[in-house]
């Protein structure tokens, strides 16, 4: 068959040839009809059907179709709409309604509409989102688009228009079936012999019947079948009943073989075609020009062509009922790998989230499940709006958890930085102290205060921080001018310890103090609390010191708890010296936990030894038992010698 034969049997908005050896790919869902889709999650996808079922099922279709009013091709680019902003969307609408009859472009506006909603529901969530944000609640929410109230109107204007044009459209259509009715009146009564003229005149009016028959236009649905098969009816009476030359009659029986012909040889070609979507959908219209365009051929092989068709019908229909299986299988598929991420989310909302790190993972976790519920594919018509709506129901939820807890901790930041500003105005408030050492005190526990706040709204952080840093050093500017002259006296005490200490330390080296004794190292340190303090910067010579003496402890070969005694001592007068108090009364919370536990550790073990029998003292479990109570008794007594120290001091 030539290719203009082969073309001139394709619907016009299908005239292509389909390309051949491609792999089968699988339809856009939204190049599917609404019926393919319906079928694909239909349990009657997998029934086997005969193949007049099959016809018969075809001819329900091209009757459906047949009261459908055909709509215009609009070329649309749907991916650069995606992009459009509600009142560009609105302009769209407006622009086509304007343009076209609106029952030509019906489906190019209903498609806007839903990208509209779609627009329209996001900005409507992102604004509740932040009124959520800001108030902690959905009460009070309100939300107005005039895009969207300008958007309602026309779109009732549209069905308005819809509805008149289906109204006008119903009765043409009944007008067309009247003049069919009547073009297949005309022909009965050539059949029974009432037309008046030779048989030439009565075949030329036949096929004026023929054609105007074609030229007429669709008719209700449910009169379209009636209607041809009373056609084809009479026109096979028409062909059996005329008397012509017999060579004549043959040629038109071979001519429509011909026609019926190509008819099949182009179902053989879509029997072999990759895109069986669209081979189906080609094949329905074959059967249309199979009823409607060719007439009938000769009695004896009439239902030999026709089985042959049928046969072929039923081969495409079972290729495409095997591949939308397929689809169904994976769509089902989807749809379960759908439902996973909407437990996933669920047991997200599940947890209990009180840091911000943990939420910004969560955050990071809910955008890439978003990302794979794209990314999915698609599921079965019914179940369609169903898992979208439970899926962003949770991340709404999501979104609202998380909103409220950043909400709590932004007010919990406000009061961050009310502490913040307070301790700016009392270290600002410092220079007007008359005890500067006090209030040089008072700073350091401002700094450490300052420590122990938390975070502060991002955006502010470097500004307070500033604040504080430039009140502290204009409170020290103030303290140092002010004590300016003792700190002088301490620098010169400074000089005199070094020096007495580079003199000890000498002495040592040369011998001088090989026969020192406990009470020459208890005059040594009596001499350095003479010396006096120290300026801040180079309190260092204390720990210098420090080391130094516990050196001559271990020279001395004190008991062991006399000589940490000692040591302990010598620690608590260098943090004395250097005015780090906080440093001993950690130290003093450090020796009480110390005692508790050795107390209750002696305790235990004590309790252990009335397992023991009076005839077992030469076990050596309970020996060791036994002198492990004893180190333990020796360190508790040291513990508390250290205890009672700190509490006599003064700091």
């Amino acid at each position: 068959m030539s290719e203009e034969n082969k073309q001139s049997l394709l619907p016009e908005e299908e005239n292509a040839k389909q390309s051949e050896g491609q792999e089968i790919k699988k339809p856009k869902i939204e190049n599917l009809t609404l019926e393919e889709q319906q079928l694909i999650e239909s349990e009657d996808i997998h029934a086997e059907k005969s193949d007049d079922q099959i016809v018969d099922e075809i001819d329900d279709h091209l009757a459906k179709q047949e009261e459908t009013e055909a709509e215009e091709k609009i070329g649309l680019e749907f991916q650069k709409l995606k992009e459009f902003s509600l009142k560009q969307l609105v302009d769209e609408f407006r622009e086509l309604m304007d343009k076209y009859p609106v029952q030509k472009i019906r489906t190019n506006l209903e498609q806007i509409k839903k990208l509209f909603d779609d627009k329209f529901y996001i900005q409507k969530e992102e604004a509740l989102n932040k009124h959520i944000e800001q108030t902690g609640s959905e009460k009070g929410f309100y939300f107005r688009s005039p895009e969207k109230e300008e958007f309602n109107t026309l779109y009732r204007e549209f069905k308005r228009r819809l509805r008149d044009a289906r109204i006008q459209y119903q009765k043409q259509l009944e007008e067309n079936q009247k003049k069919r009715e009547k073009i297949i009146e005309e022909i009965k009564d050539i059949v029974h012999g009432k037309f008046e003229g030779g048989y030439t005149q009565m075949y030329q009016r036949f096929k004026d019947l023929r054609q105007e028959w074609h030229k007429i236009g669709k008719v209700p649905s449910n009169q379209y079948k009636h209607l041809w098969r009373s056609f084809k009816f009479w026109e096979e009476q028409f062909y059996d009943f005329i008397n012509l030359d017999k060579k004549y009659r043959e040629k038109l029986y071979e001519e429509n073989l011909k026609e019926k012909k190509k008819i099949i040889d182009r179902a053989k070609e879509l029997l072999e075609s990759d895109d069986v979507m669209n081979a189906f959908r080609e094949l329905q219209f074959l059967h249309k020009v199979w009823k409607e365009r060719t007439g009938p051929v000769a009695p004896e092989i009439r239902e030999e062509i026709w089985q042959e068709f049928k046969s072929l019908t039923k081969q495409i229909h079972d290729k495409r009922r095997a591949f939308i299986a397929k689809l169904r299988e994976e769509y089902f598929a989807n749809l379960d790998k759908k439902r996973e991420l909407v437990k996933k989310l669920e047991e997200i909302l599940q947890e209990e989230v009180t840091e911000h790190k943990r939420w910004q993972e969560l955050i990071k976790k809910v955008e890439e499940l978003k990302e794979e519920f794209k990314n999915i594919g698609f599921v079965p018509l019914k179940y369609r709006n169903e898992i979208r709506d439970e899926f962003y129901g949770r991340i709404r939820q999501f979104n609202k958890a998380k909103n409220a807890f950043y909400k709590g901790l932004k007010e919990k930041q406000k009061e961050n930085l009310r502490k913040k500003k307070e301790l700016i105005e009392q270290v600002k408030a410092l220079v007007n102290e008359e005890d500067v050492k006090a209030a040089h005190e008072k700073c350091k526990q401002l700094r450490e205060e300052w420590r122990t706040i938390g975070f502060v709204p991002k955006r502010l952080s470097d500004v307070v921080w500033n604040e504080f840093k430039e009140a502290c050093n204009l409170f020290y500017d103030h303290y140092r001018e002010k004590v300016k002259t003792e700190i002088d006296e301490e620098y010169q005490n400074y000089l005199k310890k070094k020096e007495y200490l580079s003199q000890l330390k000498s002495d040592l080296r040369e011998g001088k103090m090989d026969d020192f004794s406990l009470e020459d190292v208890k005059n040594i340190l009596d001499t350095w609390k003479t010396l006096g303090h120290v300026p801040e910067n180079v309190r260092y010579i204390n720990s210098k010191f420090n080391r130094f003496i516990n050196s001559l402890f271990y020279k001395l070969n004190l008991d062991e708890n006399e000589l940490r005694m000692m040591q302990f001592k010598n620690m608590i007068n260098e943090w004395i010296n250097n005015g780090e108090t906080n440093k001993i009364k950690r130290e003093m919370a450090f020796i009480r936990n110390k005692i508790n536990d050795l107390e209750n550790e002696i305790s235990k073990a004590e309790n252990n030894l009335h397992f023991f029998k009076a005839s077992d003292d030469n076990n050596s479990v309970l020996q060791r038992l036994k002198e492990k109570i004893e180190r333990q008794k020796k360190q508790l007594e040291l513990w508390r010698n250290k205890l009672n120290y700190l509490r006599s001091v003064k700091y």
